[in-house]
C-alpha cells in the first residue's frame, strides 16, 4: 500500500507542485508587469502608489496621459486600476468595466498583435476573477493554460535579462522547492527533513533582494504574507508582512484587514 501511494504522489506531484506554484503568483504578478517592461517612470509610480491605496480619484485622466507616451504600460496599469476598483466598489457596473478591459487585451492582438505580457496579463486577472467568483473550473483550465504557456520560458534567456527578471526567476526556483517539499511533507513522505526544507526555502526568500527595483520587495512581502497566513498558518510572520504592506500603502483596506484577521487569531491563542 505504501508503495502504491509513493507511486501515485510521483504520478500527480509534478503537475499538482506547478500548479500550486502558478496559483500562488497569481496574486502577484500583475504588480510586475511594469517593471518587467524594464522602465522607471515616475508617473507609473504615481498612478500605482494611488491604485494599492485605493485612492482612486483623477486616475483614469493619469491613466490617458500616459497613454500618450507608453500605450502599453497604460492598458496594465488600467487593467489593475479597475480590478482594484472592481474589488473595492463590489457594484456590477465596475464588475463589467474590469471584465471588458480585460478582454481587449486579447482582442488587441487582432489588430497589434500579441505579446507575452498581455498573455501573462490577461491570464492572472482572469485566474485571479475566477477564484475571487468560485468559479473552479473555469480557474483550474485557466491554471492549467498558464501552467503550459510559462514551460516555454527559456531559462537561459531569463538568466540573460535585466536584474529584476533575474531575482524574480531566483525567487520561482526557491517557491518551485518550497512548493515541493511541502507536498512531501503533508503526504507524509520524510516529513521531519522535508519540512526543514521547507523553512530553508523560505529564509532563502526573504534574503532575496533587487536593490534597484522597490517592486520586487513588494511583491516578495506580498508573497511571503500569503504563504505565511494561507499555507503555513503561521499568523505572527503574516501579521509583520501584511504590517508592512500597510504602513507602505495605509489607505489599502485589504492589507489592514489582514492585518486585523491576523491580530484576532493570535489573540485567541
Amino acid at each position: 500500500m505504501q508503495i502504491r501511494k509513493i507511486q501515485r504522489i510521483q504520478i500527480v506531484m509534478p503537475l499538482l507542485i506547478r500548479l500550486n506554484l502558478k496559483y500562488l503568483f497569481t496574486i502577484l504578478l500583475a504588480a510586475l508587469f511594469l517593471s518587467l517592461q524594464g522602465q522607471s517612470l515616475a508617473s507609473v509610480d504615481d498612478i500605482t502608489n494611488k491604485i494599492f491605496n485605493q485612492d482612486f480619484e483623477g486616475v483614469p485622466a493619469e491613466i490617458d496621459l500616459l497613454r500618450k507616451t507608453s500605450p502599453q504600460q497604460a492598458k496594465y496599469v488600467k487593467v489593475d486600476y479597475l480590478w482594484w476598483k472592481m474589488i473595492t466598489d463590489n457594484t456590477k457596473a465596475a464588475e463589467a468595466s474590469f471584465l471588458s478591459e480585460l478582454d481587449s487585451v486579447v482582442i488587441e492582438k487582432v489588430r497589434t498583435g500579441e505579446t507575452e505580457y498581455d498573455r501573462l496579463l490577461y491570464f492572472t486577472y482572469q485566474i485571479r476573477y475566477d477564484n475571487l467568483r468560485k468559479k473552479s473550473f473555469s480557474k483550474y483550465l485557466n491554471l492549467i493554460k498558464l501552467h503550459l504557456f510559462l514551460e516555454k520560458m527559456n531559462p537561459e534567456e531569463v538568466k540573460n535579462s535585466d536584474p529584476f527578471v533575474v531575482s524574480l526567476f531566483n525567487l520561482m526556483i526557491e517557491m518551485d522547492l518550497f512548493m515541493k517539499y511541502k507536498f512531501l511533507s503533508n503526504n507524509g513522505i520524510q516529513p521531519e527533513i522535508n519540512r526543514s526544507k521547507c523553512q530553508t526555502s523560505l529564509t532563502l526568500i526573504e534574503n532575496l533582494h533587487e536593490p534597484c527595483n522597490k517592486t520586487f520587495g513588494i511583491c516578495k512581502t506580498y508573497l511571503l504574507g500569503k504563504i505565511y497566513l494561507d499555507i503555513e498558518n503561521d499568523y505572527t510572520k503574516a501579521n509583520l508582512k501584511f504590517v508592512e504592506l500597510s504602513g507602505m500603502f495605509p489607505g489599502n483596506l485589504i492589507f489592514k484587514k489582514s492585518v486585523d484577521y491576523c491580530k484576532a487569531h493570535l489573540s485567541a491563542e
